[in-house]
């Protein structure tokens, strides 16, 4: 089984700014179905729009990306959650 989680749909869905606690525990309940549903591995967007707006919901990227000059920076923080 393979299926695809992005928690910013969710927190749309729900109405939730993303990696509150209310949205994180949204985010662990669906996992734990999916788990049971029998899925193994995680999805991660890490990317802006990886479908170029081809969904119902706009899709941030999980790692936020920064160029300064000729030197890239990344922030992990709603990826770490």
């Amino acid at each position: 089984m393979d299926l695809w989680q992005y928690p910013y749909a969710s927190a749309g869905y729900y109405g939730l700014p993303p990696f509150l606690p209310e949205h994180v525990a949204i985010v662990v309940n669906l996992m734990k179905l999916y788990r049971k549903a029998g899925e193994k591995k995680g999805t991660a967007s890490i990317v802006k729009e990886p479908w170029y707006h081809q969904t119902w919901c706009d899709y941030s990227s999980m790692i936020k990306w920064k160029r300064q000059e000729n030197k890239w920076s990344f922030d992990y923080t709603d990826f770490d959650k």
